[in-house]
């Protein structure tokens, strides 16, 4: 009997042992994470359409719209060179960046109650602009709301409050309101006598 219980208690022991071990293999060598450098995660499930712009790529919150025109590369950027949309344009063949001018959301249609982050007032953000022939698309990321913290005027992360929190899924809330929001204010920042277009 004692031998029994003797070889039950060893055999227990073993399998603790063997699951310490690999508790700690795991802890040594977590799963690797998948490397894509244009992983596209659907904003919770929706179409981008339904997102009004909004769509996260690298974990970072992003807005892009594609805009129809039948006005030339060299008319759309000397627009946005002389309408102050930009503090300082930088260019290639094909495309321009750079950050943006503080902007506001005065003249878009909003709930101060169900929009409360958009009463901030000022934002900051980083815009690049590719061109095609007939259209041109806009991506804007790094949006910062400037005056948060009234006190101190530091800035916070527009996608704080967009993003779940794992970080794979934007907040119903914010797809509702904030984003319907900010989509119409860069909407009217970037259209140039255009039209809004799907396809790039």
């Amino acid at each position: 009997m004692k031998t029994t219980v003797l070889l039950a208690a060893l055999a227990f022991g073993t399998v603790l042992s063997a699951f310490g071990q690999k508790e700690k293999k795991d802890d040594v060598y977590p799963a690797p994470v998948p490397e894509n450098k244009e992983r596209f995660v659907p904003a919770s499930g929706k179409a981008l359409d339904e997102s009004g712009g909004f769509k996260i790529v690298n974990y970072e919150l992003i807005w892009q719209k594609v805009f129809d025109t039948g006005a030339s590369r060299e008319s759309i950027e000397h627009y946005f060179r002389r309408s102050g949309i930009f503090k300082q344009v930088e260019t290639a063949p094909a495309e321009l960046w750079g950050f943006l001018s503080a902007f506001d959301a005065k003249g878009a249609e909003f709930s101060n109650i169900l929009t409360p982050y958009t009463r901030s007032t000022l934002f900051s953000a980083f815009a690049l602009v590719d061109f095609k022939e007939g259209h041109y698309r806009v991506t804007v990321k790094k949006i910062m709301i400037m005056n948060y913290y009234e006190k101190n005027n530091a800035k916070i992360s527009y996608a704080e409050f967009a993003f779940k929190n794992n970080q794979y899924e934007l907040k119903p809330s914010f797809l509702r309101n904030e984003a319907k929001v900010m989509d119409e204010v860069l909407t009217r920042m970037f259209s140039f006598n255009t039209t809004e277009n799907e396809n790039w």
